[in-house]
C-alpha cells in the first residue's frame, strides 16, 4: 500500500469510527434513561441536523480527497499575480 492510500484509509477510520462513537454514545445514553434500542437510534440519527451532517461529509471528503498542490496555488492569488 503506498502511502497516499493509507492516508485515505486512516482519515476514513478516524471518522467513521469518531461518528460511530458519537452516534452509540447518545445511544447509550437515551437507552439508560428509559428508551428502547430502536427508539434511541433514531432519536439519535434525528436529533443531528441536515446541516450539521453536511458539516461533517464536507469536512471528511475535504480531507481525505486533497486537491494537488499546485492547483491550490493557483487559485490562492485571487487574481492579482500577473498572468502570463
Amino acid at each position: 500500500m503506498d502511502k497516499g492510500k493509507l492516508r485515505k484509509l486512516k482519515v476514513h477510520i478516524i471518522f467513521g469510527g469518531g461518528l460511530t462513537l458519537l452516534l452509540l454514545v447518545n445511544v447509550i445514553w437515551r437507552m439508560a434513561s428509559g428508551e428502547r434500542l430502536l427508539q434511541a437510534s433514531w432519536n439519535s440519527l434525528k436529533e443531528i441536523r441536515l446541516m450539521e451532517w453536511v458539516m461533517i461529509f464536507v469536512l471528511w471528503y475535504v480531507i481525505a480527497f486533497p486537491r494537488p498542490q499546485d492547483q491550490w496555488l493557483s487559485n490562492s492569488t485571487l487574481g492579482l499575480s500577473r498572468r502570463r
